[in-house]
């Protein structure tokens, strides 16, 4: 059976682990898909090591906005402050996902990487 020809949508998986570039505010994120199998390996393995009995909303949230900056975000392009360009890093997405100043940009990467639509297949028009 060849998927390519079934009249489904089919998920990009390279998009999906990789990325694929969505524009917040003039600035290109590369933003991969929530769902990916490196960022449900990271859940499990941070859950892993918490007391489930004693973690609070807002440490479980933290956790995994934590995950989120870490595998869903795998890069930049356009953003800068004052001193010019800031270089992608994964130590910098947490900073930037972290920072409440920032949270309508912590949103459209979480409402982003679960939004599937965003990771499907082109497929060219006939």
């Amino acid at each position: 059976m060849n998927v390519n020809r079934l009249n489904i949508p089919l998920l990009d998986v390279k998009k999906s682990t990789s990325g694929t570039p969505l524009v917040f505010n003039g600035v290109t994120f590369l933003v991969a898909r929530m769902g990916n199998p490196e960022y449900q390996s990271a859940i499990a393995e941070a859950y892993s090591k918490v007391d489930m009995d004693s973690l609070t909303n807002e440490a479980a949230q933290e956790i995994l906005d934590v995950l989120l900056a870490t595998h869903c975000v795998c890069g930049w392009q356009g953003l800068a402050d004052d001193t010019g360009e800031i270089p992608w890093s994964v130590e910098t997405a947490i900073e930037l996902l972290l920072n409440p100043q920032l949270e309508e940009l912590l949103n459209w990467v979480r409402d982003n990487s679960e939004n599937i639509e965003n990771f499907r297949v082109e497929r060219q028009k006939k």
